[in-house]
């Protein structure tokens, strides 16, 4: 299936499996100038693999024919009024092709890709607890950040997915989260995530720690 670029600036391909916070691709169009159309993608920010580490990389138009190792993070999109659009991924790959009057960018993943609407949205506040586990990790590093880039460009995105439901799961378990109505929606949103994985599966118990991977 392929994006209309007359109707839709970005399009997120349906859950692959019922109940997944997250998306298994992502398209987006990216123009030089407005539409009016729709949202009008000025520009990608991407973080990609180069060479061993993490460049943030930012996706114009008119680009070059690509392919790219996404690593875990946000992949932010701005239009021409700098209104933003996010999405959080573990990484997985992007393929740019260009096109006469704008830039097309399909990246892909095996782990959902979320997208962050509002603060107290489920995915985005699960998205959240995925970033500061991924912080902490990086605090982990402390003096030796091209070790941990090193490490998080060679994650695949799945065991990295899986690896952090289990460490969440044992927090909230654990009590370090208070108890209110955001994190009952968490709560929430990591069951069904934790079930969907297991259903097909994938053991969050048989994950890698997170501190093995990165």
């Amino acid at each position: 299936m392929s994006v209309n670029s007359d109707e839709l600036g970005y399009y997120l391909y349906p859950a692959a499996r019922a109940g997944e916070p997250g998306y298994p691709r992502l398209d987006i169009n990216i123009f030089a100038a407005p539409t009016h159309r729709h949202y009008d993608t000025r520009v990608i920010h991407l973080p990609v693999a180069h060479f061993g580490s993490v460049r943030q990389m930012d996706i114009r138009h008119p680009w070059h024919a690509a392919n790219y190792h996404v690593c875990a993070g946000r992949i932010t999109l701005r239009d021409f009024v700098d209104k933003s659009v996010t999405f959080f991924s573990f990484g997985g790959n992007a393929v740019v092709e260009v096109l006469p009057d704008h830039t097309h960018c399909a990246i892909t993943s095996d782990a959902p890709i979320l997208h962050l609407i509002e603060e107290e949205d489920p995915a985005t506040v699960l998205s959240e607890e995925f970033e500061a586990l991924l912080a902490r990790r990086r605090g982990a590093w402390a003096g030796r950040q091209d070790e941990y880039e090193l490490r998080l460009t060679k994650v695949e995105p799945v065991a990295l997915y899986l690896a952090c439901l289990n460490a969440l799961h044992r927090a909230l378990d654990e009590g370090t989260h208070p108890a209110d109505d955001v994190r009952t929606a968490l709560r929430r949103v990591l069951h069904d995530a934790i079930r969907v994985a297991e259903a097909h599966g994938r053991r969050i118990e048989h994950a890698p720690a997170l501190e093995q991977l990165l």
